[in-house]
């Protein structure tokens, strides 16, 4: 479930949190941005991405903060031509 996935990434990013080691964890689970607030060291970073609300473009620079587009997955799958029912079925 989606709880399980949060619950395991969470006390992953909480173990190596505490072993004070350098690492990049990359997830999907927004809940995960409350890290911060909970541990100090921890930062959130975002890989910049520009919409236009056709188009969107990966910028390939990585910026401080969260990022501000709160998901992307169906305006991706519509541009590399996911068929029709599919995205209507997903929203």
């Amino acid at each position: 479930s989606h709880q399980d996935g949060v619950g395991i990434a969470w006390s992953c990013a909480e173990y190596l949190i505490g072993c004070r080691a350098f690492t990049i964890f990359a997830t999907h689970y927004m809940e995960l941005l409350q890290l911060p607030s909970v541990y100090p060291t921890a930062q959130n970073y975002h890989m910049s991405v520009s919409s236009d609300g056709d188009n969107l473009v990966y910028l390939y620079k990585l910026t401080k903060g969260p990022c501000k587009l709160e998901s992307y997955g169906l305006f991706a799958a519509e541009r590399m031509g996911f068929p029709k029912e599919g995205l209507e079925c997903a929203k």
